[in-house]
């Protein structure tokens, strides 16, 4: 019997999410002004990437199995697209209009990324962490360096798709080439940059079939008492391993993931409390749209007030960079359902 996701473990998914996005914006500012390279500090914004890559294998896989197999490969797909293209179109834009700026009104600005149409039409088709592809120069379009992140999770997306509906999709060239490019994404990231993506997006994945096949009912003292342990092995982990891309750090992280999905909601009252749900589902609403525009933002800023900040500018860029997210998600993230309805109209009779 596949579980539904009760309203505590969704306020808390939720949160984890809105959180991590935080911490990787937190990481870039302290990355940015220096303060990780001068005080030996934790890239933290790599863990926000782990916590973002597990989730994603859970939610995914989970949503997935609700819906069941007559929910279909096409109604997926169009799911997945729906939700990543509709922001990430106008936040590849944005960065285009960002970029310009920093290169025509500033003159002290020198990207290290590349900025350029070829980038550009390789990123608006999500090959811009396609395996080998910076050999020719593609990256992140212009200041947009964590795109290669959300290529990862798009074809993971495709990949684990096909899998699941293989059975019932109608096998044509299209498909082939979705799946070919897909099934790289999956082989190459199982090292490389990011240093265990796939095995990252993989934990997830199997915390929602170990949450529907097995009962985990221990005393709740005893529940606890485990999640304090992971969790302090956890931090442990992150302290030694200063750069966080870890399969270790992922590993402890699920754990911990599945320990508190597994605790019942009656165990923690707030994760149901109204205060608590409007937190969680505030900070999650705008994550994605946080994601893809603070870090071209943050460099804008940081060029602006042209010179270095103390911890006061960074908290300044931090709310600011926080704010323009939220309006950017107001007018873009918060609408993909209307890419989704008018696709399912045209291609879903």
């Amino acid at each position: 019997m596949i579980k539904h996701i009760s309203k505590g473990n969704s306020n808390l998914l939720n949160f984890i999410r809105g959180i991590s996005s935080q911490i990787v914006v937190l990481g870039h500012l302290l990355s940015f002004f220096l303060f990780q390279e001068i005080y030996k500090l934790p890239i933290i914004q790599n863990f926000g990437v782990i916590v973002f890559f597990v989730l994603s294998g859970y939610l995914i896989t989970q949503v997935t199995l609700l819906k069941k197999l007559n929910y279909g490969f096409k109604n997926y797909l169009i799911d997945r697209f729906s939700r990543i293209y509709y922001t990430f179109i106008p936040a590849l834009f944005l960065v285009f209009i960002i970029d310009l700026i920093l290169i025509y009104h500033f003159n002290s600005y020198d990207s290290s990324f590349v900025f350029n149409v070829c980038n550009f039409i390789s990123n608006l088709f999500m090959l811009q962490s396609f395996p080998l592809i910076d050999l020719i120069g593609i990256e992140s379009f212009g200041t947009a360096r964590p795109f290669w992140t959300v290529a990862i999770e798009f074809w993971f997306y495709i990949f684990f798709g096909f899998v699941f509906f293989q059975k019932y999709c109608k096998f044509n060239l299209a498909l082939f080439v979705l799946v070919m490019i897909s099934l790289m994404f999956v082989i190459f990231n199982i090292s490389g940059r990011g240093s265990g993506l796939t095995f990252f997006w993989f934990f997830g994945f199997l915390i929602a079939v170990l949450n529907n096949k097995f009962e985990f009912v221990i005393k709740r003292k005893y529940h606890i008492f485990l999640i304090l342990i992971v969790t302090f092995i956890l931090v442990f982990r992150c302290l030694f391993h200063l750069r966080m891309y870890d399969v270790g750090i992922a590993f402890l992280f699920s754990c911990l993931l599945f320990l508190l999905i597994k605790l019942p909601d009656e165990s923690i009252k707030f994760l149901t409390s109204k205060t608590f749900s409007k937190v969680s589902n505030f900070l999650a609403s705008y994550s994605y749209s946080l994601y893809l525009t603070h870090y071209s933002f943050i460099i804008l800023f940081r060029i602006y007030f042209n010179k270095d900040l103390d911890i006061l500018g960074l908290i300044v860029i931090f709310f600011l960079v926080n704010i323009i997210a939220y309006l950017f998600y107001l007018i873009f993230e918060k609408n993909n359902i209307k890419l989704r309805n008018k696709l399912k109209n045209i291609f879903i009779k």
